[in-house]
């Protein structure tokens, strides 16, 4: 990530009790308005309010659940002149108002969950499962949780109810029914499972040359026939393919990159709307170094399948051609 974003970043951090002005941030940044504002995006993947939106939102849900904050200190907290425009803001990004979701949390915690491993996926319309798998999507990644961490959550579904038949003391607020559900849950982490690729390899190679081989144009696998490379933030990565099957070309651009260490890039198929997102990650150990891929956003087990085995093929060959 640019360090001028990065230093834009933390000051957002240390002013999210603020109302902060685009020009303060360029400002930071040391830039114009539309530079920083391209430049921003570029590298978060998200408009500079938008994204301070986003963190606003995620503290407010922290301190609402976590740290049994009051509705009103958590909006001033995040810089929200009235509780209307707050709640506005909140409903929009967690489907749920903040003193429903405040009392739902104090609901679980009551029962038998631990408030500090309690999180809440609000929705407002039809359940929409496929919706909901990338909402988890991002807590996972956000709390960096692993598939043993997901298979030992207790989940609830959370159900709009006013029914008449239903006694008042069943209900949060007099509209929400709390259910043990474990039956979506598993069905939710298989569908997790699908989206995404973890893997992790093992290499006699040194971090250096193994980030060097990856962005090397010379490291041709096959079917690929050539790469077109430009390892720098929003720089493309091009594969070329071609097989007597089929003959076909992958793009992406790279998102981050942290020299020897780190890589994360987009990636798509040509012909296809599946845009999927992988971090390469180097760890030095005593033997080599340990390669950690993360490929997500699948929108097909047999695209998930078809990546999985590819990941193996082409980190094979790589070593064999770099040896």
């Amino acid at each position: 990530m640019d360090a001028r974003i990065r230093s834009v970043l933390d000051f957002i951090e240390a002013n999210l009790h603020r109302s902060l002005k685009l020009k303060e941030l360029s400002q930071t940044a040391c830039m114009s308005d539309s530079q920083f504002h391209r430049l921003f995006k570029s590298n978060t993947q998200q408009t500079p309010f938008k994204f301070i939106e986003a963190l606003k939102m995620a503290k407010a849900y922290q301190m609402l659940v976590h740290e049994s904050a009051l509705v009103h200190e958590v909006t001033c907290a995040i810089g929200y002149n009235d509780y209307e425009t707050f709640s506005r803001a909140f409903k929009k990004h967690h489907h749920l108002a903040p003193d429903d979701l405040k009392a739902l949390a104090r609901h679980v915690e009551e029962s038998d969950a631990k408030v500090e491993d309690l999180v809440i996926v609000g929705w407002d319309n039809e359940k929409n499962e496929g919706e909901i798998v990338l909402k988890l999507q991002q807590l996972i990644e956000e709390h960096n949780l692993t598939p043993q961490d997901l298979e030992q959550i207790k989940a609830y579904e959370v159900r709009h109810d006013t029914s008449e038949a239903t006694s008042g003391h069943d209900l949060v607020k007099n509209k929400y029914r709390v259910v043990d559900d474990q039956q979506l849950w598993q069905r939710l982490i298989k569908q997790i499972s699908i989206m995404n690729i973890n893997k992790v390899y093992h290499s006699k190679y040194s971090p250096e040359e193994l980030f060097k081989a990856w962005v090397s144009p010379n490291m041709t696998i096959p079917p690929v026939v050539k790469i077109e490379v430009n390892p720098v933030i929003n720089g493309h990565l091009i594969l070329h393919t071609k097989s007597p099957e089929f003959e076909s070309t992958m793009t992406g651009a790279f998102l981050e990159i942290e020299l020897n260490r780190f890589l994360k890039y987009t990636w798509n198929w040509s012909g296809s709307e599946e845009h999927t997102i992988i971090e390469v990650s180097f760890l030095a150990t005593p033997e080599g170094t340990d390669i950690h891929i993360k490929h997500r956003d699948f929108q097909s087990e047999e695209s998930r399948t078809m990546h999985d085995s590819g990941w193996d093929h082409y980190v094979t060959e790589l070593q064999k051609k770099m040896g």
